[in-house]
């Protein structure tokens, strides 16, 4: 289970106005994982910390969002053992937790850009529900 979400940095810049055709490239990793001790007087306990890069490149050369942050994320010891072992040898996470995290972060990480994005004068990197209006309605 997911117990906490943190943003460490955010860096936006835009390099020119946002005129023409606009090609918006999304990225999302998962840079590192580490253990936290999460133990307090009365019980031992561990967490897995998660950190992440999401970022939004505007082409060509108009704009960048760079968010990073981490998900700490806590399960019993042994599911905790297994993932950092898995994550130490290959690097990898396996696709149920992986869509776990993933969803979490691109929710937050999405809805911070669209924002960003709106303070900048750019398009929005997520597409947003349009209302499209009937010229004509056809009568019953």
């Amino acid at each position: 289970m997911i117990v906490n979400f943190n943003l460490d940095k955010i860096i936006v810049e835009r390099k020119k106005d946002a005129i023409g055709e606009i090609n918006i490239k999304k990225h999302v990793r998962i840079k590192d994982v580490e253990e936290k001790d999460l133990s307090t007087i009365a019980e031992k306990q561990k967490a897995l910390n998660f950190k992440f890069e999401f970022t939004i490149t505007y082409e060509p050369g108009i704009a960048n969002i760079e968010i990073i942050g981490n998900i700490l994320y806590l399960n019993d010891a042994d599911k905790l053992k297994e993932i950092m072992n898995k994550w130490k040898k290959e690097k990898k996470i396996d696709q149920a937790l992986s869509a776990i995290l993933m969803n979490r972060l691109l929710t937050k990480c999405d809805i911070k850009a669209l924002a960003l994005s709106q303070d900048l004068n750019l398009p929005p990197s997520v597409p947003l529900p349009i209302i499209a209006r009937k010229e004509h309605i056809k009568k019953a």
